[in-house]
This record gives C-alpha cells, structure tokens and sequence, in this order.
C-alpha cells in the first residue's frame, strides 16, 4: 500500500491538532485547580440546593456547588455537606477576600420553585484567610412558604388572644351591669319608702304650722312690740309656707335632695313650736328673746350631709 503525501499532512495535522489540545486542556487544568479551592457548610436543611446552584459573594458570582452528601450530625441529627468550588483569586492575582467568620446563608428559591442560591456573608472583623477545605458555618433562612404559614400562624395566635381578652371583657361588663342593676333596684326601693313617708312628714308639718297660725291670731291683744313681733312671726309662717310648697315642688322634681329639705323643715318647726311655746307661755319673752331648742343630733348629722352634697355637688 502507498502513502500519498496528501494523507501524511493530514495525519500530521491531526496529531499536532490532538497535541494542542491535550496541552491546553492540561494548561487549563492547572490553572483552574491553582484559581478555584472547595469551601464545605453543613446544613439541616438544603431548600432547593444542588450540584450548579451559584454561589455569591457580596453580589458577585464566585464559585457555584458541585456536591450535597447527607451525613449524621454529633446530635444524631440529619445534616447535608454542601461542597462549593469557589474562585480564590481574582484575575489580577490578588486573594478573594474569604476570611475567617465567613457565613453561607443558604437562600430558598421564591415560592419554593426553582433552585437555591448560597450567599456568602463576609466576616466581621476579618483577621486571617481560610484555607481550602475550610468547613464554614451556615445560615439558614425560611422559605416563602414558611414564611406565609409563620405569619398565618401569629396572626391566628394574635387573634386567639384578642377573642380571650375581649371574651374576659364581657364576662366583666356583665359583672358590672349585673352589679349596676341590683343597686338601681335597692335605691328605687329607698327612694318608694322615701315617698311614703314624706306625705306624713309634710301633713304633720302643715298641721303644726296650722297650729301656730291659730296661736298668732289668739295674740293679737297683747302689747304693740309683742304685736310687731308677732307680725314678724306671720310673716316667717308665711315664709314657711312658700318654703313648703318649693320643698313639695322640689320633691317632685328631685327626690335625691329631698334630706338636706326635710332636716330644715324639722329644725324650723322645732324653732317656731319652742318660739310660740314660750311666748304663749309667757308673752313677755316676745320682747326678751327666747333660747333656741337644742338641735337633736340626728337633725344635725343630717343638715351636715345635706350640706356636703350640696358643696360637692357640681
């Protein structure tokens, strides 16, 4: 068999072609192996997380994940190695800035669909370089749909106990309605007792101002200063009246007032009785003055009530 010249450049061509790039893919080779170095994180949970899922750095693609291996935790807990092949020097030579205290916070996919992303959080206070194969810890955030079932589950929370609350503020209002009721009710009954008392009160009042009034007009032939005083007397009487009928006026319209009324009417009808009781007995303290009755302390306590409710009523 005969070799053509034409076969043997061929030949030659493809085995310099073949040369060139086992030499470049080894050229290659070294340099990614002396620019890229593995980083290790372990986390509980990997959220969409797999081989090429990319990996940032301050926003900046540098490395992607190549490997999750599942491993049991010291804890017996259930962990996931996630390898990433990250990019330790920049195209001018200078080291990524991968310090001690570097965090991968491991972000979930939006609405759980599609693939995770890890982004690497600097270190604090930077202070020496990781090596490669450095394990680094991990931060884990939830998913969007974590997330909505959290707030879901604190707004549902929230709720329960406003309904607690506002339950256990019914019950109060009850109390109080309940508590606010039976004391309407006893004093509709005081102010009834009240009311049937004070007709009796009134007529004996009116009866002993009857009284007076007949005394006065049996007077009148007595000396003219005993005559003045007794017109001044009448003229109290009739002050008495005008008093009387705005103490009836006045317990029409309102009873609560009703005490600090009947305790005057008292101490003015045990004055006038003690008054005409005297000068009927003898005409000539009309000009002397006639010492004013002891006032019982029951009237007295119940002129001081009248009195304080009346300063601290508005």
């Amino acid at each position: 068999m005969k070799w053509d010249s034409t076969d043997l450049k061929v030949g030659m061509l493809v085995f310099g072609g073949l040369l060139l790039g086992a030499a470049s893919f080894v050229w290659i080779g070294k340099r990614w192996g002396r620019d890229v170095a593995p980083l290790y994180t372990d986390v509980a949970d990997v959220q969409g997380i797999g081989a090429e899922s990319p990996v940032f750095l301050n926003g900046f693609n540098v490395g992607r994940v190549t490997q999750v291996r599942p491993r049991v935790g010291e804890n017996g807990q259930l962990l996931f190695r996630v390898r990433m092949d990250v990019v330790w020097r920049l195209e001018d030579k200078a080291p990524m800035p991968l310090y001690d205290g570097l965090r991968a916070r491991v972000v979930p996919p939006a609405l759980d669909i599609g693939r995770g992303t890890i982004v690497l959080e600097p270190a604090i206070a930077p202070v020496t370089f990781l090596v490669p194969g450095a394990v680094i810890p991990s931060v884990q955030q939830g998913g969007t749909t974590n997330r909505m079932q959290l707030v879901v589950d604190s707004v549902g929370r929230d709720m329960r106990l406003a309904i607690t609350q506002i339950e256990t503020l019914v019950r109060s209002l009850a109390v109080t309605v309940s508590a606010a009721t039976a004391t309407m009710k006893a004093a509709n009954g005081v102010l009834a007792t009240v009311s049937q008392d004070v007709p009796a009160i009134m007529g004996s009042v009116r009866a002993n101002l009857a009284s007076a009034d007949s005394l006065m007009k049996s007077l009148h032939t007595v000396t003219p200063a005993t005559v003045a005083t007794l017109d001044s007397v009448r003229a109290l009487l009739g002050d008495s009246r005008i008093a009387i009928a705005r103490a009836s006026s006045f317990l029409d319209s309102n009873e609560p007032r009703l005490s600090s009324t009947l305790a005057n009417l008292d101490q003015a009808s045990a004055v006038l009785n003690n008054l005409l009781k005297e000068v009927s007995r003898r005409p000539l303290k009309a000009l002397t003055g006639v010492k004013p009755p002891a006032v019982p302390a029951a009237s007295r306590a119940a002129t001081g009530t009248a009195q304080a409710s009346k300063v601290g009523r508005p």
